[in-house]
């Protein structure tokens, strides 16, 4: 049987800490917040897709202790299924320490759980490939019929171990990601997009380069927004919508999980359906709406 959305990648605790200022060596910077909750950009992603009204399929490892347990818990009361999950005895789960400053967004990660994943996945219509370990990626990508993958700040292992199946894959990175490789490294891709924050995101295709409009929000925490335009994207381009709307459908998602706290801040059912019927595209509202009014 083939899913319909399969999610491959990293699950985490997320302690998120808001700073009163920008850190400097030798000094003090009063925390003004610390959030904790369920994260890791595989997890994020899913859950976000499942609040479009999908059944995402999560593929990814946790620890044998509390905090994997109650990631399991949370990702099947989110929708996602966690059939395929990997339960690690005596690792840890993976933790995520994410701090924000006025100019700065750092995340300190510790994989812990997630890079003794096996290679152990379902055949997917769409499959999002997002922070796995390298080792895992030719796998993962095979068992897809569009792929999307985010590699995160792992890029340059994922371009190598990728060489010879770049031409039938989505890469997705940020800017400082993207800069590792540099835009030659396009050329070899079915498709790259790269993510510019506020500035919207370039994409490239058979056309060449082009740029994609940031949705304009009100930013209160980054944290997911990343995810959150991997997951608009994903759902998109399973959709047979054009790179160009599937982008533009991600930037609208990642504005609406930049305008509330967490990584999965990014509202659902009703809310998420007034956000989409007043800000998106007509394209990308159509299809949107469509999703939530059948979920």
């Amino acid at each position: 049987m083939t899913a319909g959305f399969t999610v491959v990648g990293g699950v985490n605790h997320d302690e998120i800490l808001t700073l009163s200022g920008d850190p400097g060596p030798d000094g003090t910077t009063d925390i003004l917040a610390v959030h904790q909750a369920p994260g890791g950009h595989a997890a994020n992603t899913a859950v976000v897709l499942a609040r479009l009204g999908h059944q995402p399929c999560l593929v990814g490892a946790v620890g044998s202790d509390q905090a994997g347990e109650r990631l399991l818990a949370h990702l099947a009361a989110e929708g996602v299924d966690t059939g395929w999950m990997q339960v690690v005895p005596g690792a840890a789960t993976g933790r995520a320490v994410i701090v924000n400053a006025p100019s700065l967004h750092h995340m300190m990660l510790h994989r812990a759980a997630n890079d003794a994943l096996t290679p152990s996945f379902p055949d997917s219509r769409v499959m999002v490939v997002f922070d796995p370990p390298p080792a895992v990626l030719p796998q993962a990508v095979a068992a897809g019929q569009t792929v999307v993958v985010n590699p995160g700040g792992r890029i340059a292992a994922a371009h190598r171990a990728l060489a010879d199946r770049r031409g039938g894959i989505v890469l997705v990175a940020n800017r400082t990601e993207w800069a590792q490789l540099g835009d030659a490294a396009a050329d070899g891709y079915a498709a790259v997009v790269v993510t510019l924050g506020a500035e919207g995101c370039r994409v490239h295709d058979a056309d060449g380069w082009s740029a994609v409009p940031a949705v304009p929000a009100v930013e209160v925490d980054a944290t997911g927004a990343g995810d959150a335009f991997t997951a608009g994207l994903a759902a998109g381009l399973g959709a047979g919508l054009p790179l160009r709307t599937a982008a533009g459908l991600g930037a609208l998602l990642g504005a609406l999980a930049v305008e509330a706290p967490g990584a999965t801040g990014l509202p659902g059912g009703a809310e998420l359906a007034r956000a989409v019927s007043e800000r998106a595209d007509p394209a990308a509202a159509e299809f949107l709406l469509g999703g939530l009014q059948c979920s």
